[in-house]
């Protein structure tokens, strides 16, 4: 898959906006952005560089006065970028996501080794560190987990070194596909089965736990099937999309009723846990 690299410059802005700025391109579809103080490089995958895409980058960037360059990268030059930038990142003392070539930490309960390719989901994302944080409140010990928009399966492998016996992790990108079975290897998690889909694959299939760090509007196109594919009791926790989405994705979640557990906010980004009836 191609990814499109588009520069802004953002000297004349102050951090606020820039962190309103960044949110905004994530919520939009670009999987990293990288800070170089002056500047904000954004990569966006082929299929997400859509025309509403660009309708929306233009509009703003004309409301902040600004301008921007675009190019199209190939893989090779992605994971170049990436790896040069990447940097380890811990949530709280509970769990330290880190590329093979960073230290381990003694200190940190669980070490999760994530190979820094273009897959969404190393925990640089305020949603990836929301999830991991809420993840550590929830009883995996044997459960059964479906991971779902999965990038390079961080959150399923999570799961299974908190006890659970079996985690699908999907995604409909074949690259993070990939990416997600070399890093179950690293971290010698077997139970965690990459499948290359979308929601179309959970017919018949039955979970303890749900994970989905999407966007609000598949989160909410797709809770009825995220739902279905619930045992009694079992919980859902979503995460991709702003404060001020919260009430519509909280009214589709008990409109399939749900009932609402808890949720955590870190720079305007929300994950909500949920939890279907016994």
């Amino acid at each position: 898959m191609k990814y499109c690299e588009i520069t802004l410059p953002v000297k004349n802005l102050d951090q606020a906006d820039i962190e309103i700025f960044s949110a905004v391109l994530f919520s939009l579809g670009a999987e990293s952005i990288v800070d170089h103080v002056t500047s904000l490089q954004a990569y966006v995958p082929e299929d997400s560089f859509t025309l509403d895409f660009r309708e929306q980058l233009h509009e703003l960037v004309h409301r902040y006065q600004m301008s921007y360059e675009w190019q199209w990268l190939e893989e090779k030059n992605w994971n170049a970028e990436w790896e040069k930038d990447f940097e380890p990142v811990q949530v709280e003392d509970i769990c330290m996501v880190r590329a093979p070539f960073h230290p381990k930490i003694p200190s940190v309960k669980y070490d999760i080794i994530i190979e820094p390719k273009m897959s969404f989901g190393t925990g640089h994302h305020e949603t990836t560190w929301l999830v991991l944080n809420q993840m550590s409140n929830v009883n995996f010990v044997g459960k059964k987990v479906l991971d779902m928009g999965s990038g390079t399966g961080v959150l399923a492998i999570f799961a299974v070194k908190l006890g659970a016996v079996h985690a699908d992790a999907i995604d409909n990108d074949s690259w993070a596909y990939e990416n997600c079975r070399e890093n179950i290897d690293m971290n010698e998690t077997p139970a965690v089965i990459p499948l290359l889909g979308d929601a179309g694959l959970l017919v018949d299939k039955k979970y303890d736990v749900v994970l989905a760090n999407i966007n609000r509007n598949t989160l909410i196109k797709d809770m009825p099937l995220y739902v279905g594919a619930m045992n009694p009791g079992a919980s859902l926790l979503v995460s991709g999309f702003f404060l001020n989405d919260m009430s519509e994705v909280r009214k589709a979640a008990e409109a399939n009723e749900l009932k609402y557990i808890a949720h955590q906010i870190k720079n305007n980004w929300v994950v909500i846990e949920f939890q279907k009836s016994i």
